[in-house]
């Protein structure tokens, strides 16, 4: 019996603390909270230590000097030497893109620099001319825009490539290039002599409109760009651009 009564003594002196504090203390109790957190020495970062350091090395994480912008989509800020610069993506030929990033650039003047970082087979034409107008707005603002064909740029995507800041559209030597008549489509089309006679003098209008552009940013004039996509579609390495007057220099 007196064994029993001291086992249950020293129980109650066990749980006494816990049973004064209202019941057993849980992982949300102030004071074990304070006991098992720290501030890093290393990072001053009160967090998990895995959130700064890799396992098992235990080295600090690397971090992006870039990394406190919250960029638009399609777009990505780097350090070049001490320069911040943007690069832009171009697949699909879509101006809400770019038209935020141009949004977005106006709350950080320190970004002198965007890159045009193209790669596509083309798109719309009206998209295109809004790009292009989005593109001179921000060249007037100071801001110089910086092209790049790595790879493959044709139809509205080539348009783009050649309204870089001069001085700065980049090519791939072995990259290819496109430019071609304007293509139109319509399903199950009814049509009659006029019809198509009016169809045609709106779609000259249109490509004129196309190379009178291009005349003013290459080597060529509008007759030669009328001749070189007559009835076909134009193709070029990097090296052929570039001495066309399409690219500035090769990558």
């Amino acid at each position: 019996m007196k064994k029993l009564l001291f086992a249950l003594a020293i129980m109650l002196a066990i749980c006494a603390p816990a049973i004064a504090n209202g019941g057993y203390a849980g992982p949300d109790d102030p004071s074990l909270q304070e006991r098992s957190e720290g501030v890093c020495p290393h990072t001053q970062m009160k967090i998990s230590c895995l959130g700064c350091h890799e396992s098992p090395t235990f080295k600090i994480k690397e971090s992006s000097p870039t990394s406190h912008y919250s960029t638009p989509a399609g777009t990505k800020i780097i350090k070049d030497g001490n320069e911040i610069v943007a690069i832009h993506r171009i697949d699909q030929i879509e101006s809400i893109f770019t038209e935020n990033l141009f949004l977005y650039l106006l709350w950080h003047p320190e970004i002198k620099r965007v890159i045009f970082d193209i790669h596509s087979g083309g798109g719309s034409l009206v998209e295109a001319w809004k790009i292009v107008t989005l593109m001179d707005m921000a060249k007037k603002r100071g801001l110089i825009i910086e092209t790049q064909i790595q790879g493959f740029g044709a139809s509205a995507a080539f348009l783009i490539s050649c309204n870089g800041s001069k001085g700065y559209r980049y090519v791939g030597a072995r990259a290819m290039l496109m430019h071609h008549e304007l293509w139109t489509f319509k399903w199950l089309s009814v049509d009659t002599p006029s019809t198509k006679e009016d169809e045609a003098k709106t779609l000259r209008l249109w490509q004129d409109n196309i190379n009178e552009w291009l005349a003013e940013r290459c080597n060529l004039s509008v007759d030669d760009l009328n001749d070189m996509v007559h009835k076909k579609d134009f193709w070029m390495n990097g090296i052929k651009a570039k001495k066309h007057g399409f690219a500035d220099k090769l990558l």
